[in-house]
């Protein structure tokens, strides 16, 4: 797997989008994204147990997280008024990619340094889809990119022990993935919390979150 500093992945995340922004990341011939595999929770990095690691987080073909887990990250920096600058599709594509950087500094760091980038770029990303404005094209687009990327923050919270942050951080996740109406999104997102809840001992709530899914994806009775 290519090695990257955890210094230039920072620099990466914090760098605005731009044409150029997909070129800066180097990538060797024929290799693919890695696989994410989180641990499990609070235990140091190196006496996690891989016998009950939760599923393998992926990058899908089109450069998009399905699962996985901030200091520099975001733009807490740029000046007030550029925060409310018209959204547009090539902001979009710079969250997604900055999600897949996110993947590739768990994959080579672990949980807590990704954790924090994660957390810095959804307050940035959360400030920008509440104050910009946006074409209407764009919506389920942008929600779902949010909530993606909440989801995404929240399980690397969770692997690095930060329990209530997690928890906030998955229920952002449902609130941007029900206003885009992305069904597959939201039952991941129940997923780890129905394996967060098991995690911290309240079987009940792991159930009922279960249960829940299951109810509402039944079909209907013919």
């Amino acid at each position: 797997m290519l090695k990257i500093p955890v210094e230039r992945l920072g620099e990466l995340l914090s760098e605005p989008p731009g044409e150029g922004h997909m070129a800066t990341l180097p990538m060797q011939s024929g290799s693919t994204h890695p696989d994410t595999t989180p641990t499990p929770l609070d235990a140091p990095s190196s006496t996690r147990r891989t016998d009950s690691a939760p599923p393998s987080r992926a990058i899908t073909s089109d450069g998009r997280a399905l699962v996985a887990g901030g200091d520099r990250l975001g733009d807490e920096s740029m000046p007030a008024g550029s925060r409310s600058e018209p959204i547009t599709a090539e902001y979009i594509e710079s969250v997604r990619l900055k999600m897949c950087h996110l993947l590739m500094m768990d994959a080579q760091f672990g949980g807590n340094e990704a954790s924090a980038q994660a957390l810095r770029l959804f307050h940035s990303t959360h400030r920008r889809v509440g104050a910009s404005r946006w074409p209407r094209s764009l919506r389920r687009d942008l929600y779902s990119t949010a909530g993606e990327l909440a989801e995404i923050a929240g399980w690397l919270l969770c692997d690095a022990g930060r329990q209530r942050e997690a928890r906030r951080l998955n229920h952002e996740a449902l609130h941007y993935l029900r206003l885009a109406g992305d069904r597959s999104l939201e039952i991941l997102t129940l997923q780890n919390m129905s394996m967060q809840a098991e995690y911290l001992d309240r079987p009940v709530e792991a159930l009922s979150i279960a249960e829940s899914v299951l109810e509402n994806d039944r079909p209907p009775a013919g």
